[in-house]
Order: structure tokens, then sequence, then C-alpha cells
């Protein structure tokens, strides 16, 4: 894709999907991936925890064991994470790919800096701390004021583990750290092709500004 004052669409781009479980972050990657691959950009969809073997056995383990120890939890898919990053992620960015990703470090911030207690700041160290690290170019948080559709807190694949009062709590929460982050907020609950419009503008904006930067 080639747009006045030059093409970006070699220009890698880090962009992370956040939000509570059932705000549409899947459906909207699915949405977003057709379009920029419309659009003549080459990208790469992958998930947190996961995107390895290694780390889709970790997202096994942590989803089916809901009493570990905050601190296991997190290096647990802190460890995943390490291994997406060096095999996944940053080869895709090399390439000048633009990354996809449901979830990431924020997830992080989220779940078991505030919901398991940890704290923002410890885990934010922790993170900081580790090899390699990896700060993602675009944070794209997914908002509804409640679960969007058919979505089950009984789903196999939800992290919300007590029912629509621990969902409001992270939902507050991203909202709350997107205002410290500078994370991006998109309405949700909207008709899905006016969200996945609101995403595309938001990444395509993003990567005129990096190439702007960069020049």
């Amino acid at each position: 894709m080639v747009t006045q004052g030059g093409n970006i669409s070699n220009i890698p781009l880090f962009v992370v999907f956040e939000g509570a479980d059932g705000v549409g972050k899947s459906t909207q990657i699915k949405h977003v991936e057709k379009e920029l691959t419309r659009l003549g950009y080459k990208t790469v969809v992958s998930r947190e925890p996961g995107g390895t073997p290694l780390g889709e056995t970790i997202r096994a383990i942590v989803k089916e064991n809901f009493d570990l120890y905050p601190w296991s939890e997190f290096y647990l898919i802190q460890g995943a994470r390490i291994e997406h990053i060096g095999k996944v992620i940053e080869p895709a960015l090399r390439k000048g790919y633009i990354v996809l990703v449901d979830r990431f470090t924020p997830s992080s911030l989220v779940y078991q800096g505030v919901l398991r207690d940890i704290g923002v700041d410890e885990v934010l160290g922790a993170i900081e701390h580790s090899q390699p690290n990896l700060e993602p170019d675009l944070v794209l948080v997914l908002d509804a004021p409640e679960p969007i559709g058919a979505f089950s807190f009984s789903s196999s694949d939800s992290f919300e583990r007590d029912g629509l009062s621990s969902w409001r709590e992270i939902r507050t929460t991203y909202i709350e750290l997107s205002q410290r982050f500078g994370w991006t907020v998109i309405e949700a609950d909207r008709d899905e092709s006016h969200v996945t419009k609101d995403l595309i503008t938001a990444i395509i904006n993003h990567l005129k500004t990096k190439m702007l930067l960069e020049q």
C-alpha cells in the first residue's frame, strides 16, 4: 500500500488487542487481519498465553489451575511470552510484518498485577527486567459496558474466574491503566464493521506516524 509521503506497507508494527473477555477481541483481530491483507500489508496473528507450542501448553496449565500462587502464574505466562517474542514476534517484525496479538503485557498488569493482587508496578518491574523484552507499538483496548453476544463465563477459554463482578473490575482496571499508559480505548458495543473501521484507522495512523519519525 502506497500513501502520500511514501510506502508504509513494509513498516513493521506490533499491535496488541486488549480488554476483558467477551468484548470481541478475537473477532475483531480476524476482521482487522482480513482488511489489512486486502490493503496490501503483511500480517501475523497470534495470542497470549500461546503463540508457540510451549505457550499453548502453559496456557492450558494456567487455565486448568486457578489456585496457582500469583507469582507462579505470572512467571509461567512471562516465560511463555519470552518464547513468543523470540520465536514469533521479533522474527515477523524483522520481516516488516504487522503483528497482531490477542493479549500481551497489559494483560499481566491487569490480571496478575490487580486481580491477583501482586501490584501493577511490581509486575511492570518484573517484565522490564526480562530478556528479551518488547514494548508494543500500539495497544488497542476494546471496551464495552457488558460482555457482548453469547459470551459465557464458564467457557474453557475464559480468564474471568468469578463472573460478572470480576469482569467489571477487569473492565474498570483496563480503563484506569489506559489513562496511565496511553493505551487507545475503542468502544466495542457497536456494529462490528464500525469497530473494525476505527481499529484500522488507529493502526494506519500509527504506521504513518512511525514512518515520519523514522525518516
